[in-house]
């Protein structure tokens, strides 16, 4: 019989990936360590290199199609294997057999007519149970329910890679996560006046890059808010590792900046220049998206003034920055109306973690750290 190959497991987490490109077509002579395929995680892109030297024969999953990690990808005859021709009929049964399914549920499966391919598990990478079969047979019974009664045009969207997983993270965290959210407002005349001047010497920096500093020094003060609730423990985390939301066309995805507090500014600014393009063109790895401990999220450029974010779960709080808008704020020193440059912050939080008060204070000095932005270092 030919070799097999199977899809190799990157990262503890990973369970299954979606191929993306197949690089090689059966027929092919490949080489141990030629780039094969590329196929998304549920963190980002990963190029997948042959482990042996040989002839394709078959490619087991297509484009499109899942692969489970650890089970086969492609057959492929080497010099060590002579080549069995194998019958059609051989392997698609060799196919059917990669789904993991207890026998009550595919005989459910088999006397309802349905595709066991098309019945997914309640947990990725568990094999398919009677419950599954049976909620997919009552959900589709509703769909034919409701297309009799409605007829209505349109098209659907398949959730998958980076979408699907945004679509359970934020499931997970909405449903898990007893969050509060607080907000203020801060004068960002002294952020800009620093921005300004730093770019009439050539280093241009974004406000969000000014955040991550602000936020990392914050933190280091604070650190009930870098933490995480895990197996009913609280989980302060010794690193200090800020993501940043970025909007791509895949959906979003979080470069984070490692160590953020050891950083100065032109250093975090350089760091999420390059990951921000790599997550934009979709050649984020897994170091660039993974290990972050909190999380700035900025709609700033699109005119919202304020949000309410969720939490990037399994963190502690997330930090939304609205609009900097000209607003009329009475003087403390004069009490007389200035106009003023003005951004308005939410921090949401997790109350299993932290109350109200500690976390007031958190965003209090977030607010002091972006009007007296001098005693960061740059």
């Amino acid at each position: 019989m030919p070799d097999m190959m199977n899809m190799p497991k990157i990262g503890v987490n990973m369970t299954e990936a979606v191929i993306l490109e197949w690089k090689v077509k059966e027929g092919d002579v490949i080489k141990e360590g030629d780039h094969i395929l590329d196929a998304e995680t549920d963190k980002a892109v990963q190029e997948i290199f042959a482990t042996d030297a040989g002839v394709i024969k078959e490619i087991l999953i297509k484009q499109g199609e899942k692969a489970i990690c650890q089970e086969p990808l492609l057959l492929f005859e080497t010099d060590k294997t002579p080549f069995v021709a194998i019958k059609k009929e051989q392997a698609d049964e060799f196919k059917k057999e990669r789904v993991k399914i207890s026998p009550l549920a595919k005989k459910i499966a088999k006397d309802n007519d349905v595709d066991i391919s098309d019945v997914k598990p309640a947990k990725s990478g568990e094999r398919i149970i009677k419950a599954d079969v049976l909620g997919y047979i009552e959900k589709n019974k509703v769909v034919e329910a409701v297309s009799d009664t409605v007829k209505q045009t349109g098209r659907y969207v398949e959730l998958s890679g980076v979408r699907a997983v945004i679509a359970k993270r934020m499931s997970e965290s909405n449903l898990t996560k007893p969050s509060a959210a607080l907000t203020l407002r801060a004068d960002a005349d002294e952020m800009i006046k620093w921005r300004n001047r730093l770019k009439e010497q050539g280093q241009a920096v974004s406000y969000n890059d000014i955040l991550v500093l602000v936020c990392a020094k914050a933190l280091k003060t604070h650190p009930i808010m870098n933490s995480r609730f895990e197996d009913d423990r609280i989980q302060i985390v010794d690193d200090i590792n800020i993501g940043v939301a970025v909007d791509t066309e895949k959906g979003l995805m979080v470069p984070v900046i490692y160590n953020a507090d050891k950083k100065g500014l032109l250093d975090i600014s350089r760091e999420f220049k390059e990951k921000a393009l790599r997550a934009q063109s979709g050649k984020a790895g897994a170091d660039d998206i993974t290990g972050g401990t909190f999380t700035i999220t900025n709609l700033g450029m699109y005119e919202i003034e304020q949000f309410t974010p969720i939490i990037n779960p399994p963190e502690c709080a997330i930090l939304a920055a609205g609009a900097i808008t000209k607003e009329a704020v009475v003087s403390k020193e004069t009490s007389q109306l200035e106009i003023k440059d003005r951004i308005q912050l939410t921090l949401v939080f997790d109350h299993r973690i932290v109350d109200g008060a500690p976390a007031a204070k958190f965003l209090q000095q977030i607010k002091h750290l972006i009007e007296w932005p001098l005693g960061l270092n740059t």
